[in-house]
C-alpha cells in the first residue's frame, strides 16, 4: 500500500513585539504607559510656542499656542510676530489635566492646591496656608472609588454620582440623564495634546498601536500627536480588543492613523520566505519589485492544486516575471478547481484525476468558452444570461463573472500546463504522473481577424483624418531620417492602415502614383506615392 507525500504546512506567523528601546527614544514612557511628545523634537509636529515664557505647544504656523494665537488674531494678526510677542504679556501658566493624589494622603484627586476638595475646603475654613495645613497632620480621607464611566480610569470626586470632576460637569451639562446609561456611552477625559495615555487600551491593542506607531516613525516624516491622540481615543471609546479585526470608518479626520496602523500590521507579520504558503499571496511581499496586487487561491479546495500553484508562483516571482503572469496562475488554478468539483470526490487527491480527468477538463473549459460567447451576444436584461452565469467562475469584485474569451482560453490551458510541468516530480511521487497536459493540448492562439477591414479597402480604425493630414505635411516627414523608418511611416500614412494591418497585405496590392512636387525654392521633383489597389 502506498501513501502520498504530505503537503508542507504553512509556517506559523511569528509573534513580534515592538522595539522598546527605539520607542523609548521616541516618547514612550512605560511607567505610566503613555506617549510623550517633547516640544521641539524632530520626529513630531509639535513645537514650543514662539511667545517667550509660554510653555504651551504649537501645532502649526504661526507657531503660537491656541491662547497666544487667539490674542494675536484679536490684535489684527501683525506681520512681525516676534515684536508682537515681545510687547505682549505672557499668558497664564499652562494648566494640565493630569490626575494627582491629594498631598494629605487621601484616596482622592487633588485640585490645583495639591489638596483634595474636602481638604481644600477645610483649609479655607481654618484660614491656613497649604503648608500649615499639611503640618497639622490631618488623617487621610477614604476615596469614592473609580469613576463610574466605563472608559475613565480617574478617581471619583462626588459621593452620590461617583463621577470624576470632568465627567460630573459633563453629566450636569447634559441635564443629569439616567446615570448608569450615560456612563456607558460617555467618552474618556484626556490630558494635553503632548501626552497620550495608553492605560485605557487592552494589552493586545497597546502592542498593536505601538507596532503601528513604530512602523510610522521608521518610514520617516513627522508624527502628528493630535492624530495619535484621536486614534487612541477612538479605540478607547469603542472598547476595541483587536485593532487588526476592528471595523474602522472608511474615512474621517479622527481615524487616519488607525487605518494606516491596521494596514501596517499584516505587513509587519509578513515573511517573504513563507508568503507563498498563504492562500492570499501578496506580491509586494513575495518580491519587493512588485508594487501591489495579490494572487487569490482561497476558493481552491484541492490542497494539491494550491501547493503546485504556490510553488510555481514562488519560481516566477524569483525570476522577476510580470505581476500579470502571476495573477494568471491564480486564475488558472481557480478555473481548474471549479472543474474538479464536478468529479467524484471533488478531485481532492491528484491520483483520482488522472489523464482522463485532464481530457475532461479540456472539454469542460471549451464549453465555458462557448458559454462566454453566448453570454456576450445576449442583452443585459436577458434572463438566459443568469443561467449562463451559473456555469462561469464568479468574480471576486462581485461584478460580472470571469469570462473565457479565446485569448483567455489559450492562456488558462497554457499556464495550467506550466504549473503541472513544474510540479511533475511531485505528482510522480504522489502516483499521479497522468495529471499533465501536452503542448498539443493547448489551443492555438487566436489571430486577429482583419478580413472585414481589408475588404472595405480602409480599416474602420484607420488613422484619424487629422493625424493623416499631419503626417502628409512634408515638414513632419522631413523630421524622419531617410530610409526604412520614413518609408514605413509614409507607407502606413498613404495606405491608411494601422501597423498590425500592414503585415497582412500582399506586396502586389500596392500601386504607385508619380506626382511632381514643387519645393518652396521653386525646384520641381518627381515623387512616387503608394496607394492600395484591389
Amino acid at each position: 500500500m502506498t501513501t502520498s507525500a504530505p503537503l508542507p504546512a504553512p509556517a506559523p506567523a511569528p509573534e513580534c513585539e515592538p522595539d522598546w528601546d527605539y520607542l523609548a527614544r521616541h516618547g514612550l514612557d512605560r511607567s505610566p504607559l503613555q506617549l510623550c511628545f517633547p516640544l521641539g523634537a524632530d520626529w513630531h509636529l509639535l513645537r514650543r510656542c514662539r511667545h517667550t515664557g509660554c510653555d504651551r505647544p504649537a501645532t502649526s504656523w504661526p507657531w503660537l499656542c491656541h491662547r497666544c494665537a487667539s490674542d494675536w488674531r484679536e490684535a489684527g494678526s501683525p506681520g512681525d510676530i516676534d515684536s508682537w510677542c515681545a510687547s505682549t504679556p505672557v499668558p497664564f501658566a499652562r494648566r494640565t489635566y493630569a490626575e494627582h493624589r491629594c498631598r494629605v494622603g487621601c484616596d482622592r484627586a487633588a485640585e490645583a492646591s495639591g489638596l483634595c476638595k474636602s481638604c481644600a475646603s477645610e483649609r479655607r475654613v481654618l484660614g491656613l496656608t497649604v503648608e500649615a495645613y499639611l503640618a497639622r497632620g490631618r488623617a487621610p480621607r477614604p476615596g469614592f472609588g473609580k469613576c463610574l464611566v466605563r472608559v475613565c480610569p480617574r478617581m471619583a470626586v462626588v459621593r452620590r454620582s461617583r463621577l470624576c470632576l470632568p465627567h460630573q460637569r459633563q453629566w450636569s451639562n447634559a441635564g443629569t440623564p439616567d446615570l448608569e446609561a450615560w456612563a456607558l456611552t460617555a467618552a474618556a477625559i484626556y490630558t494635553s495634546v503632548d501626552v497620550v495615555p495608553l492605560t485605557d487600551l487592552a494589552p493586545a491593542v497597546v502592542v498593536q498601536v505601538l507596532r503601528g506607531y513604530e512602523a510610522r516613525l521608521r518610514q520617516g516624516g513627522r508624527i502628528s500627536p493630535a492624530q495619535v491622540k484621536s486614534a487612541v481615543r477612538w479605540l478607547c471609546d469603542h472598547a476595541v480588543d483587536d485593532l487588526a479585526a476592528a471595523e474602522l470608518p472608511a474615512k474621517g479626520a479622527t481615524t487616519p492613523y488607525l487605518r494606516l496602523w491596521q494596514r501596517t500590521l499584516p505587513l509587519l507579520e509578513a515573511d517573504p520566505a513563507t508568503e507563498h504558503t498563504r492562500t492570499l499571496i501578496r506580491l509586494h511581499i513575495l518580491n519587493p519589485r512588485y508594487k501591489g496586487g495579490s494572487v487569490d487561491l482561497r476558493d481552491v479546495h484541492a490542497p494539491w492544486v494550491t501547493h503546485l500553484a504556490q510553488q510555481y508562483l514562488l519560481r516566477l516571482a524569483a525570476g522577476g516575471a510580470s505581476s500579470a503572469r502571476l495573477m494568471l496562475v491564480g486564475f488558472a488554478a481557480r478555473w481548474f478547481a471549479m472543474f474538479l468539483r464536478t468529479l467524484p470526490g471533488e478531485g481532492r487527491r491528484p491520483g483520482d484525476v488522472g489523464r482522463d480527468g485532464m481530457f475532461a477538463y479540456l472539454r469542460w473549459l471549451t464549453h465555458r468558452a462557448r458559454d462566454t460567447s453566448d453570454y456576450l451576444l445576449l442583452n443585459d436584461d436577458d434572463p438566459v444570461r443568469q443561467v449562463i452565469v451559473e456555469h462561469l467562475l464568479p468574480s471576486r469584485r462581485g461584478a460580472e463573472p470571469l469570462l473565457v474569451t479565446p485569448v483567455r482560453h489559450y492562456e488558462l490551458v497554457k499556464v495550467l500546463r506550466e504549473v503541472l510541468e513544474h510540479g511533475r516530480a511531485w505528482l510522480a511521487d504522489n502516483h499521479a504522473a497522468g495529471v499533465h497536459l501536452l503542448e498539443m493540448d493547448v489551443p492555438p492562439y487566436p489571430e486577429r481577424d482583419d478580413t472585414a477591414s481589408e475588404l472595405e479597402g480602409r480599416s474602420q480604425d484607420a488613422l484619424p483624418e487629422q493625424v493623416f493630414l499631419q503626417l502628409m505635411d512634408e515638414r513632419n516627414l522631413a523630421l524622419l531620417p531617410a530610409g526604412t523608418r520614413r518609408n514605413c511611416v509614409e507607407l502606413a500614412m498613404r495606405v491608411g492602415r494601422r501597423p498590425w494591418e500592414l503585415r497582412h497585405l500582399e506586396f502586389d496590392c500596392l500601386q504607385w502614383h508619380d506626382i511632381d512636387v514643387e519645393d518652396p525654392d521653386g525646384t520641381v521633383r518627381c515623387r512616387s506615392y503608394p496607394f492600395l489597389a484591389y
